[in-house]
């Protein structure tokens, strides 16, 4: 497998996920199946229009938040060029932190759903709006910022990640406001969420940056943080 954007060399290609989506959600219907190889050719990446290349930015800024602390400092404290000078580098530890989850946990039972940070949001906008108006690294921009706004005043997290955030995603163009969805619509997406169980939802939150864990949100907590934060998060 030859990736050749940001996006499929630091998430896609990785993990042997294929999967498809239905009327019903994202990825609903697939398999876990190994290529033999995979080369990501950095060489390629220059081919791609800058907004094709920091699109693949949310899933690099996504494994910062879940499990690099260090990473997300040197993606705010360094300059943008300067980072796709050291693209390889880059690439090359969000590849090892997807490898070493998916080694851990293949089948997505508890640590790979981590990978999911920013999705369940994300998801949802993807498919109400048809998979049309945001592409899927938008979408995950403004998944990652409004569920640390939602953690934030949940008091899972501190006060002013999200700003951090939402200045991070501002660096690379890429979006955190959320656009407009009635708070019933948001919920019967989510409640068709590949995560969503009769028991609930299973939610990657961070505590700190660099720092995630998993939790379980039941029916009733899904439709209250769809009520109380939509109109704030716009």
């Amino acid at each position: 497998h030859v990736p050749t954007t940001v996006l499929a060399q630091v998430d896609a290609s990785i993990g042997g996920k294929t999967a498809v989506n239905t009327g019903a959600g994202k990825n609903m219907i697939g398999t876990i199946y190994h290529p033999n190889f995979v080369l990501c050719d950095t060489s390629m990446l220059q081919t791609l229009s800058g907004e094709a290349y920091y699109e693949g930015f949310a899933e690099i800024i996504k494994y910062a938040l879940i499990c690099d602390k260090e990473l997300f400092e040197y993606l705010e404290n360094t300059d943008i060029f300067q980072i796709r000078n050291n693209i390889a580098t880059v690439i090359t530890k969000c590849v090892k932190h997807k490898a070493d989850i998916v080694a851990y946990d293949e089948a997505d039972n508890n640590e790979r759903l981590k990978l999911n940070f920013g999705h369940t949001i994300a998801h949802a906008i993807e498919k109400y709006y048809g998979y049309k108006i945001y592409s899927h690294p938008r979408a995950v921009g403004i998944g990652l910022y409004s569920t640390v706004l939602i953690c934030e005043n949940e008091g899972i997290c501190k006060q002013g990640t999200a700003q951090r955030i939402k200045t991070l995603l501002k660096k690379f163009s890429l979006e955190y406001k959320m656009p407009q969805i009635a708070s019933e619509d948001f919920y019967t997406i989510i409640a068709n969420d590949k995560k969503f169980s009769s028991g609930g939802l299973k939610e990657t939150v961070i505590t700190d940056i660099g720092q995630s864990k998993i939790i379980l949100l039941d029916d009733s907590k899904i439709k209250n943080i769809a009520e109380k934060y939509l109109k704030e998060l716009k």
